[in-house]
Parts: structure tokens; C-alpha cells; sequence
């Protein structure tokens, strides 16, 4: 990960929650990148009600402080569910961000999702999880939705990874131009790979969440049981996919 190092964090009460009367909560923070002034964010949720509600992040990339234009930025929103494992782009217009003079321009999810811009994105929210203690009611909700699963919950998600997890694919396959047809499970670490027609290299290459994956693609949930150190693959979309285990040192 980057080295990120959050700063000026602030967490306060914003008011009743329009649906529901209780307290609505907003932690604020601004982001450097190797000491470098990088974004601002802002996470929204209500208190307790994390699970049903889930909670709206908010990210501001363009730099911030003296002398920088934070208008010539752009602002991404992400929704997380506690109830389905991860984070979606959704649309930032409509949002809080359309009407905050510091936000750039909101952008909307087809500008985010499958392009460079979605790796940068996700890095920062990953690194907003795991520094800002402000969220910890968010984060915790994550954990008790997890128990719940082990407990004989929600457990219709098939993949070995939850629905955040950062895996492989290519920008063919993210924009539409190329459908996947080979997936490989990884032995090492368990990692996912999504690729096109295109030989994969690392000019195309793109790191997207895995639930991003299955919303591109259903039918890839017919894999999800690939063990690790798999791979499938078929001729075409809609065509049954072929098992294989993966050879050592063999290429994609």
C-alpha cells in the first residue's frame, strides 16, 4: 500500500436521519501521499444502523491547502454495505457532492469503474479503513456482519474472497470491448485473475473489486468454486466453461 497518513480528522453528529429519526454521523479528514497534500474525504453513516442503512464515502482527489484549486479535482462516491461484504462506485451527482464548491466535478460510476482512476480510488478508501479511527463503528459493523455468515447468515456469496477484494482483470474486460474467458484462481495467495481475449501484460491490467467482477458478469459465479491453483475458460460468452489445474511456472 501507498503511504498514506490521514490528518485533521474530525467526527460529529449531522443531524436525524431522514428515514429513520436517529443520529446521523460524519468523519472528516484530509489525506497526504508521501507527505504530499493528496485528498479530502468525508464518511457518512447513521449510528446503529449501519447493517440496514450501510454508509456513503465520499472522496475528494486534487490536493487541497494553499495555493492548489480544489475545483480542478474530482470527487468519487462509494456506497458500503455491511450486509453484502464491499464497496460499489455509485454516482457522486446527487449526492452531497454536487453541491460542495470544494469537490471538483462529481463524477458518475462509468467514469470511475474500469479505469485507472477506480485503483487509485479503492487504494485510498483501503487505507481510509485501516487508519481513521473515526470509523470504527463501521468497521465493526463489517466484523458482526462476518460472525453472522460463520453463524449460518448470509452466506449466498460463493467466492473464497469477500466481495472487496482487489483482484485482476484488464481494461477490455472493465470497458465492454472484451468478454472474460479465462478466470484463474491463484495457489499463492488465493487472488483472482479475469481475463479477455487480449494476452494480458501490464499496460492493460486493472485492479477492480471482485464484486465489481460479478456485476459485470454473472455467469463468472459458475467458477466460483475453481480451487486454488484452477483455471477456467471457454470459447465465448454464454459457452460451458472448461477446468484445468494450472501447471508450475505456466503463463496466462
Amino acid at each position: 500500500m501507498s503511504c498514506f497518513t490521514i490528518e485533521q480528522q474530525k467526527l460529529e453528529d449531522t443531524g436525524p436521519c431522514e428515514c429513520c429519526g436517529d443520529m446521523t454521523r460524519a468523519a472528516r479528514a484530509r489525506v497526504r501521499l508521501h507527505g504530499e497534500p493528496h485528498a479530502t474525504y468525508e464518511v457518512h453513516w447513521t449510528g446503529g444502523k449501519i447493517r440496514d442503512h450501510g454508509a456513503h464515502f465520499y472522496v475528494v482527489l486534487g490536493g487541497w491547502g494553499e495555493g492548489i484549486n480544489s475545483a480542478e479535482g474530482v470527487a468519487v462516491a462509494l456506497q458500503y454495505r455491511a450486509d453484502k461484504g464491499g464497496f460499489r462506485v455509485i454516482d457522486a451527482a446527487g449526492t452531497m457532492l454536487t453541491d460542495e464548491p470544494r469537490a471538483g466535478r462529481p463524477l458518475q460510476r462509468e467514469e470511475v469503474v474500469g479505469t485507472p482512476l477506480a485503483e487509485k480510488v479503492f487504494e485510498l478508501v483501503d487505507a481510509i479503513w485501516l487508519l481513521d479511527e473515526n470509523i470504527a463503528e463501521v468497521v465493526d459493523a463489517s466484523g458482526e456482519q462476518d460472525e453472522g455468515a460463520d453463524e449460518g447468515g448470509d452466506n449466498s456469496w460463493p467466492f473464497d474472497q469477500p466481495r472487496n477484494c482487489a483482484t485482476f482483470t484488464m481494461k477490455q474486460v472493465m470497458g465492454g470491448q472484451e468478454p472474460i474467458l479465462l478466470v484463474t484462481h491463484d495457489a499463492d495467495d488465493h487472488g483472482w485473475q479475469f481475463i479477455g481475449k487480449t494476452d494480458a501484460s501490464t499496460k492493460d491490467a486493472m485492479l477492480v473489486c471482485l464484486e465489481e467482477i460479478v456485476h459485470l458478469d454473472p455467469s463468472v459465479l459458475e467458477v466460483a468454486d475453481l480451487p486454488p491453483g484452477w483455471q477456467a475458460w471457454r470459447e465465448g460468452p454464454g459457452e460451458k466453461w472448461k477446468r484445468r489445474k494450472r501447471l508450475a511456472g505456466q503463463e496466462e
